[in-house]
């Protein structure tokens, strides 16, 4: 199931994604072609959203695809 929302979603959208997610799921969306990427690198408006999850979670992975 969820590998088929992925994929649609996927691919109604052009350009960059960003993610943000637990360790759990990294090689999930590897498989879509994420990969992981240093905070410093993604967008600006993001940072609140990362602050947020990190106080929560104390480890969340930023992803990018292009």
């Amino acid at each position: 199931m969820g590998r088929e929302l992925a994929s649609r979603l996927l691919e109604s959208h052009q350009g960059a994604l960003y993610l943000i997610c637990g360790d759990a799921v990294v090689d999930f969306f590897r498989r879509f072609g994420f990969n992981l990427i240093l905070q410093s690198e993604m967008l600006p408006g993001l940072e609140s959203k990362v602050a947020r999850y990190t106080a929560e979670a104390r480890h969340i992975n930023v992803m990018k695809r292009d």
